[in-house]
């Protein structure tokens, strides 16, 4: 049973041309909670109707100016397919009356003489029906206009694959209206390299062997362009549990695709940008090493030379003397030349030895050959 607010009693226009028994339905109706508005005639309840918009009306078939028949069949026009519940109460009997009444877009029919609880129960009833009724086509009306509205496409197919259903974001979405697409099959849309996994999902829902799948497909819209659209879907299952087709969403991912697709070419090429700084720097560490070690080798070889001008100076000008004087000398003056001769050799083999040493330094060649050492000898 529903109760209602204040501001939401229902209001019930009562016609009838006989004032007792508008005076009489007015009771009944203010003692149960309603608002009343009454009239005495048919063409009066019209212009009452379009005035106050009731909830329901009261309407007696017999009324001078203009009938309750007639009266019920314009109030239809004024109603518009609206849920506005019409009772027609009369004294008339017979079939064809009553069929006349329901004819004309009565609602329900009661007759006289007036019996209240059968009357007021009638009443109660109908307006629940008739708020029921008006609370669902507004749930109708939300829905309609969320599933209108939404950017993501709403669809139903068959089990045939046919579209069923397909909101208006379909034709933003792929460019082919909704009445050349509904009716048409799903596949009909989707790129040719993807048909055959689609099928495969499809058949699968429909088979039971999933409840519901999400993949990632490409659909073609009517300019041929490729779109990667994320399906959402699930089968669509009445009370005996037999599937009667697939429902679900469409969703247009072809730009986050790309955008993915960007932001992971952005890292590879910060990435390698980074590598390359990276190897350009080792790089020019080696060529600095190596220039560093060229300018030292040149230090060295200028040394060497230096180093090798000396002992050779001595060899020679000791040779030289003994070539030309040794004949004349003393034995001890001929090894004195002879000693420093034999110390220049020496030193210049040093010399070698030492560059031969920085040679496998620089080659990798060094070995390892520890050796005991006297430290306070070498520290004298």
């Amino acid at each position: 049973m529903i109760t209602y607010s204040e501001k939401d009693l229902p209001l019930i226009l009562i016609a009838d041309d006989d004032r007792f028994t508008r005076m009489m339905l007015r009771q009944m109706m203010e003692k149960e909670g309603y608002k009343v508005e009454e009239v005495g005639d048919g063409e009066q309840c019209l212009d009452a109707y379009t005035k106050h918009k009731p909830d329901m009306v009261l309407l007696d078939a017999m009324m001078p100016v203009k009938d309750g028949f007639i009266c019920c069949r314009e109030l239809q026009t004024l109603i518009r397919g609206e849920p506005i519940p019409v009772l027609m109460i009369t004294g008339l009997h017979d079939q064809a009356s009553v069929d006349w009444a329901f004819e004309a877009g009565a609602t329900d029919y009661v007759t006289k003489p007036i019996h209240p609880p059968v009357l007021l129960r009638r009443v109660r009833r109908l307006l629940e029906a008739s708020w029921a009724e008006k609370a669902l086509r507004e749930r109708e009306k939300q829905y309609r206009s969320v599933v209108e509205n939404v950017k993501e496409v709403i669809f139903q197919t068959n089990t045939a694959g046919s579209w069923t259903f397909l909101n208006p974001a379909w034709t933003n979405l792929t460019g082919f209206t909704l009445q050349e697409s509904v009716g048409t099959n799903f596949l009909n849309y989707v790129h040719p390299d993807d048909r055959q996994l689609h099928q495969e999902l499809w058949q699968s829902l429909l088979e039971g062997k999933k409840a519901s799948c999400r993949q990632e497909i490409r659909y073609l819209t009517k300019a041929g362009l490729c779109r990667w659209i994320e399906i959402h879907a699930h089968s669509t299952v009445v009370t005996d549990g037999m599937v009667t087709g697939i429902s679900g969403m469409l969703q247009d991912i072809t730009e986050r695709l790309y955008a993915e697709a960007l932001e992971k070419e952005k890292v590879r090429l910060e990435t390698e940008i980074v590598e390359r700084r990276r190897t350009e720097e080792i790089i020019r560490n080696a060529l600095e090493k190596e220039k560093e070690l060229g300018e030292l080798q040149a230090c060295i070889i200028s040394t060497i030379s230096h180093e090798f001008r000396t002992p050779l100076t001595t060899i020679l000008g000791s040779s030289e003397l003994l070539k030309n004087y040794g004949k004349s000398w003393s034995d001890e003056k001929r090894f004195k030349h002879f000693q420093r001769i034999g110390e220049s050799v020496e030193h210049m083999t040093q010399l070698l030895n030492d560059v031969i040493l920085i040679g496998q330094a620089e080659a990798g060649q060094l070995k390892f050959n520890p050796a005991q050492l006297d430290l306070e000898s070498l520290c004298r």
